[in-house]
């Protein structure tokens, strides 16, 4: 239960969905997994080689790609669920049909690893980032370069929009979050504090803070606009991984080395679960558009599904 400013009180439950809580079939570390629209199905990107799709309801893979000569280090469904966005170790980016896995745009020119790509929300762009230390944003349908922001100096490890898709943070292993004008490819802000690196970032729904999570084994809350430190959220034993918002802003979901999932509080950054499962790693941890399921991935192979709706509002 956590007690909130807002004078409510409420009770959540998140426990492994009963059909099925773990999703297999990699041989190697899983890096990502992430929902589509509708929660129906689950991309993963694995170290096997492989983006695997996975339908919710039944645990079945419905779909295996190759896309890279290296490990996959990111795989995400397309806003509109029609298409796969890959990264990988082979210095591209991959646009996929996610029905029969068919290629249809490939980005490179990047010189190194990637290490994340992304969608905007509207889908009309692409971000992708990795070990050149550079954001490069592109249009989504002609694979036109659009931007490039630079600054980091060291590798990136996370992209992410805003959800306006005005604004992208990035999580960089030399210490620093930073968030950029996606038009311009400006830097906006530098948030500094973590004492290592920082693996992962994520905005807000309204775009006013950023979660940040990193080496130092804390997950950290910023405020966009003063660049303040709102938040210093501590409880994990080992390097935080990922982070992210529910997507009504009011829980944030970290991923941890110790192989746990951990739910805060956005406002009083109190612990709210603890989720134990995985036998490794957590290198993934995402909502679902509704808020009702979170999607983790880990080293230990598995992806697993967790019920996270709150079994009771506050009185």
């Amino acid at each position: 239960m956590t007690c909130s400013w807002d004078r409510t009180a409420k009770l959540w439950e998140v426990t492994p969905a009963d059909d099925p809580p773990v999703l297999r079939g990699h041989t190697d570390w899983v890096y990502t997994a992430a929902f589509d629209r509708d929660a129906n199905r689950v991309v993963s990107a694995s170290q096997d080689g492989t983006a695997r799709v996975f339908d919710v309801a039944t645990g079945a893979e419905r779909l295996a790609l190759r896309p890279h000569e290296n490990g996959v280090a990111s795989a995400l469904f397309s806003p509109d669920g029609e298409r796969i966005l890959t990264a990988g170790g082979d210095a591209t980016a991959r646009v996929w049909d996610a029905t029969g896995g068919e290629l249809r745009l490939t980005l490179s020119g990047f010189g190194a690893a990637v290490s994340w790509a992304v969608y905007s929300p509207d889908g009309t762009a692409i971000a992708t980032a990795g070990d050149d230390r550079k954001v490069h944003v592109w249009d989504a349908a002609t694979g036109s370069e659009l931007a490039v922001c630079q600054g980091h100096t060291q590798g990136i490890n996370t992209v992410a929009f805003s959800t306006d898709g005005t604004r992208l943070v990035t999580a960089g292993l030399d210490g620093t979050v930073r968030v950029w004008d996606v038009k311009t490819g400006a830097a906006v802000a530098t948030l500094t504090g973590h004492t290592g690196g920082v693996r992962g970032a994520a905005f807000h729904p309204n775009g006013t803070r950023v979660a940040s999570g990193g080496d130092d084994n804390t997950v950290r809350v910023w405020d966009v606009k003063t660049g303040a430190e709102v938040l210093v959220l501590k409880g994990h034993t080992n390097w935080v991984r990922v982070v992210g918002f529910s997507p009504d802003g009011e829980r944030v979901v970290s991923g941890s080395n110790e192989g746990t999932t951990k739910l805060w509080d956005a406002r009083t950054g109190v612990e709210v679960l603890s989720l134990k499962g995985h036998t490794s790693w957590v290198r993934s941890a995402a909502f679902s558009a509704d808020g009702e399921r979170i999607v983790t991935a880990s080293s230990d192979r598995t992806v697993r599904v967790w019920d996270a709706r709150p079994v009771r509002r506050g009185r």
